[in-house]
């Protein structure tokens, strides 16, 4: 197996190596078509031959790798304890997902998920090379067809743009597969020493404690990285058109067509794994809550957030000619968000709960493909100042601030100050710790004081936006537009600001009154004033987002002239306002209580003890009320793990409204523990239950949590997936 695999993934660069070459060639010796001219050219039969074999060599590369992945899985699936990657990451689990559990150990660790990262990008690659091979046929039969005595070329010819984005793209998979082969650490396909076997091929030693964490066997665990890495990946694309279209100087909208489709299903893939992970964290881990601001999860978040201001800018750019340079440039800051959360997570250079160890050529590779995008994109865009020139400059021509083009132009602007914003912070601890003051660290409040206020003003440009006219917008104009959704929003607004009276206001007060780190964090938020202004003027944005994009929904429909497209926008937009309220009431007025309850067996913290303990008390938090059940041990059927379960009866006002069983999984071999929490569900609050073991006393220690509005998150998270999804399967023009 392990000679296998290597041989593979050898194959795949020295595959990887000779498309690049030929790629390079077929690029350097096409003739480029002059600005504004079709980008359909054909080439001389020796340049199509060496497109065509490049090409050939990118699908090579994509089976190879395609080929290892395969064998790693069919590792983890017989429990192959020959590579060294499959014993530290195999998983035992016995539920009912275990075969997903299993497959998951590809992108477990960093040299499977490395493995898996390219792979992608190869299949990414895959993809392109066979559009533009199926669109140069049907180009070549054209013209063949068109003019009989048009020169013999070959069918496989493709155009000069794809050939240097395929070019581009095949450059950074060969990164990947450096940083693969290159560092000792990062070989998936590395043999075990023999000092973890004895002579029957069994563990042995340190080996026999290696496995999978408990905590990723989860269903949106296994699920959240390759959906993540597949919009990591996909986002190579963009990158690769912009730098080509600067090398073939055709500042045509050809390769936003090209590579448009690419961003928004590489956008709904980081959505689909962001979201995965906010749902793994808030029912898999203990501390309540679904974003830490962990340097990881904000790795995520910065693409993203990029990907949000390139979407909007290819649309000014294919629509209407404008934000060509800012787009091409936009294309290369995407892809280098890619690489500094790479950088973050797989160097191991930023402490992190998720990330991995240091390694120094992952260090320097990656730390190398960060500026490098940058600086091609910076260098082309001057060399081709004259060529990238807007069909007419958007800004200059808006004739006031309310007009849709400066709108545009600030919701690219306050969302790559954001990231920005957010790359500083989360390596604050590395900047500081290169100065005299010594390494600073920034928690979860810190970064919520600036994200709150900056998100707030960003949505109040979603909602603003779709009401306005292109240069110009009459304030009469204006009015007519927002009155109908304004006067909705209104009413929504009114019942928001109740639930905010009734439920989240006191919320606030008892956890002032209560202390502690909760407390504290609520002060870092800034003075209570300004905290309940800003959750008021968060709620009226998102119910005018909501209504705005619904209202505009609705008259496209009675018009009848609604694309897919625009369909999909509209969608997003309402989610982003459902979000926002989400958001505000589930992170900023979350309510939480520790305790315990008082068992009959006293003085052991042995979790055996649980099977025959009983509690005698209640445990009470704000109109809840959490009595004793049971508890319950029960051993798994591969005999390594203990769940301990206890179960409570939830009583609200004194009233029943059912019962949750938290639960403390205990690995034997390993000692590790994890906590699983239960959640008591309505529409308009959670009750969280967190049981963490027994205390020094032998008491069952709680950690209880209300957070409120929590189904707008994930409500929220649905409709932007949807209207993402159908914004990227409409047809494009």
């Amino acid at each position: 197996m392990s000679a296998l695999g290597t041989v593979s993934l050898t194959i795949a660069l020295a595959a990887t190596l000779v498309s690049i070459v030929c790629l390079f060639i077929a690029t350097l010796k096409t003739k480029p078509p002059q600005a504004g001219a079709s980008q359909i050219k054909l080439a001389s039969p020796a340049v199509s031959r060496m497109q065509f074999i490049g090409i050939l060599f990118v699908w090579l590369s994509a089976l190879a790798l395609t080929l290892c992945c395969i064998l790693l899985v069919i590792g983890f699936l017989g429990a192959d304890n020959s590579l060294e990657y499959v014993v530290k990451y195999r998983s035992n689990s016995a539920s009912n997902l275990a075969l997903l559990y299993k497959i998951s150990g590809l992108w477990a660790g960093r040299a499977g998920s490395l493995l898996f990262w390219a792979w992608l990008i190869s299949v990414f690659n895959a993809i392109v090379a066979l559009r533009a091979w199926l669109l140069s046929r049907r180009k070549a039969a054209q013209l063949n067809n068109d003019s009989p005595a048009a020169p013999s070329v070959l069918k496989a010819n493709s155009t000069a743009l794809d050939s240097a984005a395929l070019l581009v793209a095949q450059l950074v998979l060969l990164v990947f597969l450096a940083i693969i082969m290159l560092a000792q650490g990062n070989q998936p396909f590395a043999p075990l020493p023999a000092e973890f076997l004895d002579a029957s091929g069994n563990l042995t030693g340190a080996a026999t404690l290696w496995g999978l964490n408990p905590l990723l066997e989860h269903w949106a665990m296994a699920i959240h990285p390759p959906t993540l890495f597949a919009g990591y990946a996909g986002m190579t694309i963009p990158f690769a058109y912009a730098i080509a279209t600067l090398v073939v100087n055709d500042p045509s909208r050809t390769w936003v067509e090209r590579s448009s489709r690419y961003t928004l299903v590489s956008w709904l893939f980081l959505g689909i794994g962001i979201g995965l992970g906010a749902i793994w964290a808030y029912v898999e881990l203990s501390f309540g809550g679904y974003w830490g601001w962990d340097p990881v999860e904000n790795a995520s978040l910065l693409p993203w957030g990029a990907a949000v201001a390139l979407v909007h800018s290819m649309t000014n750019y294919r629509q209407r000619g404008t934000m060509k340079r800012w787009t091409v440039m936009l294309a290369c800051v995407t892809f280098a968000f890619v690489i500094i959360g790479t950088f973050i997570t797989r160097s191991g250079i930023v402490e992190s709960v998720h990330a991995f160890e240091f390694n120094l050529i992952a260090t320097i590779l990656f730390g190398c493909l960060i500026f490098v995008p940058l600086i091609l994109g910076a260098l082309g865009l001057i060399v081709r100042r004259e060529a990238f020139v807007d069909e007419t400059d958007a800004i200059s021509e808006a004739e006031s601030f309310m007009s849709k083009d400066v709108a545009y132009f600030l919701n690219n602007v306050i969302m790559l100050l954001c990231m920005g914003a957010l790359i500083v912070m989360t390596l604050w601890p590395l900047i500081t710790g290169l100065t005299p003051l010594g390494r600073i660290t920034l928690g979860a409040a810190d970064f919520a004081r600036y994200a709150r206020p900056l998100s707030i003003l960003y949505c109040i440009i979603l909602a603003v936006c779709p009401l306005l006219a292109w240069k110009k917008t009459s304030a009469a104009d204006f009015l007519r537009n927002a009155r109908i959704p304004g006067i909705a929003a209104v009413v929504v607004f009114v019942a928001l600001c109740a639930y905010f009276a009734t439920t989240l206001l006191p919320s606030y007060m008892a956890t002032m009154a209560q202390g502690g780190d909760a407390a504290r964090d609520l002060l870092a938020g800034g003075p209570f004033i300004l905290y309940a202004a800003l959750t008021l003027i968060g709620f009226l944005t998102a119910s005018l987002l909501a209504f705005n994009a619904l209202f505009l929904l609705i008259r496209a429909l009675r018009k009848r002239n609604l694309r897919v497209q625009t369909l999909g926008g509209f969608v997003s937009h309402m989610a982003i306002g459902v979000l926002l309220v989400g958001l505000i009431g589930s992170s900023m007025y979350s309510y939480a209580k520790e305790g315990s309850l008082i068992s009959d067996f006293q003085g052991s913290s042995d979790y055996h003890g649980m099977a025959v303990n009983q509690a005698s008390d209640s445990f009470t938090i704000k109109n809840y009320t959490l009595r004793y059940v049971s508890t319950e041990a029960d051993e798994s059927d591969n005999g390594d793990d203990i769940l301990y379960t206890l179960t409570l009866a939830v009583e609200k006002n004194g009233v029943s409204v059912g019962q949750v069983s938290p639960q403390v999984l205990v690995v034997q071999s390993t000692g590790q523990q994890s906590s699983h929490p239960a959640v008591l569900s309505s529409p308009l609050e959670d009750l969280f239950v967190v049981f963490q073991g027994l205390d020094g006393m032998g008491n069952y220690a709680l950690d209880v949590r209300i957070n409120h509005l929590i189904w707008f998150v994930w409500i929220g998270f649905a409709l932007l997936m949807l209207g993402t999804t159908v914004a990227a399967v409409g047809r494009r023009k």
